[in-house]
């Protein structure tokens, strides 16, 4: 085990800050097999107009069982509290990001290949974030 530190307490402790919005950027949900599997992203900004940003996912295979009936929800769960972590100055897990399953089922494998999820989520904050070009010069 390790310390932890609850979604809760973050919001909590994000809105003493001043947070001025939470707004999910990307959400993502394929069938993954007979499971399901999502992607989220989400930005937090505060007060003062620093924006945070934080990516996240979701499965049976990562999540403990009985959140693992709900992956969009974990999903945006985890992405928040990475959001509300990096923008906080907050470096330890959230107890939503951890599961036992992560730690004892981890896939090490580095020929697995990518979920469609997460192509389709990658593919659509680089559509917001870098402009198309037509030529590098």
């Amino acid at each position: 085990g390790g310390s932890f530190i609850p979604l809760s307490e973050l919001l909590r402790i994000g809105h003493l800050r001043g947070i001025r919005s939470i707004v999910p950027q990307n959400v993502a949900s394929e069938p993954e097999g007979t499971t399901r599997y999502a992607f989220a992203s989400v930005l937090v900004t505060f007060e003062d107009g620093k924006s945070y940003g934080g990516s996240a996912d979701s499965s049976i295979r990562n999540t403990d069982d009985v959140f693992a009936l709900y992956p969009v929800c974990m999903a945006e769960n985890r992405a928040l509290a990475r959001a509300l972590r990096f923008g906080l100055g907050i470096n330890m897990c959230s107890k939503e990001e951890i599961s036992s399953k992560t730690i004892t089922n981890a896939i090490t494998d580095p020929t697995t290949s990518i979920q469609a999820a997460q192509i389709s989520a990658i593919k659509n904050i680089c559509k917001k974030h870098i402009p198309f070009r037509t030529s590098i010069f």
